[in-house]
């Protein structure tokens, strides 16, 4: 695939970042634009490219244009064989969640070298458990230090959610920030392993146990109801604003029961146009739930983009870009603005999606 911009995905011809050497951008106002943001993941990846510059504190200078460079930097690179590093020993006294370099400066602070060997797959895989972190931190999250904390991760798959938690201990970083709470990760969904559906693991971290169950969120809940209290939900990118009427149709009625039930839902975006825009316009026009987070853009998005097939010009992902969360319905309401049945719902939701699939191609 070719590279993209890091600002608004566009292919073609490209200038490098003169500091990471790995990110690219269609022009140099692009650049300045998405410096907040790129700052943080610009500092990480110079520690592993020896090529790279010192730190700079302002954008360095974009080289010249860079052509059929190879695979894109937005393909997440998850190689099937690929072993996924250990953290190192916990520091303590975390400081605040502020952004990417803060976390790796400090947390990579007990390693033996004096080099963090950092590559994007880890950057990316890190991102899940600390958009969370960083969303519960901003909710002010607390809970009863006598029980377990349920985190069910709703939507999760087996090439991503699953993977890095059984193939890592990047999710026990929640523990590390809430040092008196016990957890319980359930992750949960239609995509995750067979030959993982029910089965429960310890972590090297008894404060935390982690679990897998293979369906819908709605088939979860009948068989294990969540309790109103102890109980978070979060879905990492779920894409439900899309507009493909399934998929949206059957979170609509996850998120009625969920809105019901009055727990706290954690939901990441992976691009501002179909995913942000469009989740957005479903929980206004159909759910009016009441946020108890406003969308914001999420220090810890990953540092890969992603393109479609087919769709280099206009489609383009970065995983956990937005964050924001949801707790019971607006105002005095107890249900939500359009049941999820009926003639009128399947009508209101057909119209809706073809608006969301524009939002996807505009």
């Amino acid at each position: 695939m070719a590279e993209r911009c890091n600002k608004c995905g566009i292919a073609g011809k490209l200038l490098r970042c003169a500091a990471c050497q790995t990110t690219f951008y269609c022009t140099k106002d692009h650049q300045k634009e998405d410096w907040p943001f790129h700052k943080s993941a610009c500092a990480l990846l110079r520690k592993s490219n020896k090529n790279a510059s010192t730190s700079p504190s302002a954008p360095v200078p974009i080289e010249e244009p860079q052509t059929n460079t190879g695979e894109c930097v937005g393909t997440f690179r998850w190689a099937k064989g690929q072993q996924m590093k250990s953290l190192p020993a916990f520091p303590s006294s975390p400081p605040e969640l502020a952004d990417w370099k803060t976390f790796v400066n400090w947390r990579f602070s007990t390693s033996e070298s004096d080099e963090i060997n950092l590559e994007p797959a880890m950057l990316d895989a890190l991102s899940y458990p600390l958009s969370l972190v960083f969303a519960l931190k901003k909710l002010n999250y607390t809970a009863d230090l006598a029980q377990i904390v349920n985190i069910a991760i709703l939507g999760a798959t087996a090439k991503a959610e699953e993977r890095i938690a059984l193939e890592s201990d990047y999710f026990t970083e929640i523990i590390n920030y809430f040092p008196s709470l016990r957890f319980h990760l359930h992750f949960v969904g239609p995509e995750i392993s067979r030959s993982n559906h029910l089965r429960t693991i310890s972590t090297n971290d008894s404060r935390c146990t982690l679990s897998f169950y293979r369906g819908t969120a709605g088939e979860f809940f009948l068989e294990f109801p969540p309790s109103r209290s102890h109980t978070v939900l979060v879905s990492f990118n779920p894409g439900y604003g899309s507009g493909f009427v399934e998929l949206t149709t059957s979170w609509i009625k996850d998120l009625v029961f969920i809105l019901r039930l009055g727990v706290p839902m954690i939901f990441t975006c992976a691009n501002d146009y179909s995913d942000l825009r469009g989740e957005q316009l479903v929980l206004k026009e159909v759910l009016g739930p009441r946020f108890i987070l406003e969308p914001m853009e999420n220090p810890f998005r990953a540092v890969s983009y992603f393109h479609e097939p087919g769709k280099r010009e206009t489609a383009w992902s970065c995983s956990n870009s937005y964050v924001y969360a949801i707790q019971c319905f607006d105002g005095a309401r107890s249900g939500p603005l359009l049941e999820p049945r009926g003639a009128r719902f399947k009508e209101t939701i057909t119209t809706l999606c073809a608006v969301l699939r524009g939002f996807d191609s505009s």
